[in-house]
């Protein structure tokens, strides 16, 4: 979805968000272990469903570039 010469850029931005949030992952998921030992697979996949879906319609009437 961005141009080819500010891919570089998209890449450091989105994988700085990644490495930032992280650590919070084990902070979230100790209180939810509590309640059941896949408790935690079980919100993550809901939480990553609802990011594909989100994205999904987010991006949906954009047309691909790149495929020439």
């Amino acid at each position: 979805m961005v141009d080819p010469d500010e891919r570089t850029a998209a890449a450091a931005y989105t994988n700085t968000a990644r490495y930032v949030t992280r650590p919070l992952g084990p902070l979230v998921a100790a209180p939810i272990l509590q309640v059941s030992l896949g408790a935690p697979f079980l919100v993550a996949g809901v939480i990553k469903s609802a990011y594909d879906v989100l994205l999904f319609r987010a991006f949906r009437r954009h047309p691909p570039s790149g495929l020439d």
